[in-house]
């Protein structure tokens, strides 16, 4: 929360926006990765449960921290470009948006982890996070914002 506040309005005014998303599409990339690579490494008996909650502990703060320095400066520099009529329309929309999607999200990966497996939902999120890297890669409109 700190890093957040702190950290947010210096780094949206000093780094472009495009710049922002396109760092944070990659570092996602390599999370979502890590949690792979530690589920893995424990399902195949390689670590043990303490070193894999270790890792996923690591990985855990490395997301936090990734949060709070680009997802903040992010939403603040995005509210530049954002008209003032229409600030809280947007920011309303986005809100419910992701609002509505957590319940469902949990409880479909909750249904797949019981009855399928846990990779299922770690292969949904790296082919997610690759598809919105490739989107923001490719967005035109996107890299009008530098």
């Amino acid at each position: 929360l700190i890093m957040s506040l702190l950290l947010a309005s210096y780094i949206s005014r000093k780094v472009k926006i495009y710049t922002l998303i396109k760092i944070s599409s990659y570092i996602n990339v390599l999370i979502i990765l890590g949690y792979l690579v530690d589920v893995y490494l424990y399902d195949i008996s390689s670590i043990t449960e303490v070193h894999f909650l270790v890792g996923l502990l690591v990985v855990n703060f490395a997301n936090g921290l990734m949060v709070a320095l680009f997802n903040a400066p992010i939403d603040a520099g995005l509210l530049k470009y954002i008209d003032r009529d229409k600030l809280g329309k947007v920011t309303t929309t986005m809100d419910s948006f992701g609002g509505l999607l957590l319940p469902f999200s949990l409880l479909i990966s909750g249904y797949v982890i019981d009855y399928f497996d846990i990779y299922f939902v770690i292969y949904a999120a790296v082919i997610g996070m690759v598809l919105n890297l490739i989107v923001v890669l490719m967005s035109k409109s996107l890299k009008k914002f530098g």
